[in-house]
């Protein structure tokens, strides 16, 4: 739903922008563009309970809460076509998230959240195609890979020891699909964007540690809402 609200919009203002002396007019000639993207992302997991028979009695139910971030990129672009372009931007990403556990207890149930902060070094590459430019507009989606390394990632440590705390190990590196949309401006010094873009993990991050609370889950995988603000030089 956002990334065709963000197409319907960009169909719109491209109506305004068609009688508006363009600025820049040679930006798609040009074969490397770079840039920088600033923005808010919602991190969350897909958490898939292990099987009934697999998980601890004590465990009845575990879900999965969003968070929010900040994170920052730099991006350099190839031109492949007029309207296709191969784009890289690594770049740095803070958020938090977490799983919460279901408990069912000799005094009645009760919730334990293991909340999760991800310092994640981003590596994507993504194709992007673009809309033919409408005067200072355009539209794009786009599409692609990405791998990420968590650099307050967990894997290594020791399970703690204080009983009913749970404390779910991931591992650092992950590798993820990323499909997105986006709008551009173009301005007489600099192009701005406005973007979103949904990122969904590949590998199942938990690490099978045997604790009672690794056990109850039978995979979990990241997911991700970015929204970035973009300036291109």
């Amino acid at each position: 739903m956002v990334l065709g609200g963000v197409c319907v919009s960009g169909s719109l203002l491209a109506q305004q922008q068609m009688r508006r002396p363009q600025n820049r007019p040679a930006f798609y000639s040009e074969k490397f563009s770079a840039g920088v993207h600033v923005g808010l992302n919602l991190p969350g997991f897909d958490v898939r309970p292990a099987a009934r028979g697999m998980r601890p009695d004590s465990i009845i139910g575990i879900s999965a809460i969003d968070g929010s971030g900040l994170h920052i990129s730099i991006q350099s672009e190839l031109r492949l076509s007029r309207l296709l372009t191969l784009r890289f931007d690594p770049g740095y990403l803070l958020g938090e998230r977490a799983v919460l556990f279901d408990v069912a207890g000799k005094r009645g149930n009760y919730s334990l959240m293991q909340a999760t902060e991800s310092d994640l070094i981003r590596f994507p590459l993504a194709l992007r195609l673009r809309s033919k430019r409408y005067g200072n507009f355009a539209s794009y989606m786009l599409t692609g890979f990405e791998y990420s390394l968590d650099v307050a990632g967990n894997e290594r440590k020791l399970q703690q020891s204080y009983p009913g705390q749970p404390m779910l190990r991931m591992k650092k590196n992950n590798y993820s699909l990323q499909a997105g949309s986006g709008l551009d401006f173009f301005l007489p010094y600099f192009k701005f964007g406005l973007e979103v873009r949904f990122i969904y993990g590949l590998r199942n991050i938990l690490v099978p540690d045997g604790s009672p609370f690794a056990d109850a889950v039978g995979s979990l995988r990241s997911r991700m809402l970015l929204f970035s603000f973009t300036f291109e030089g």
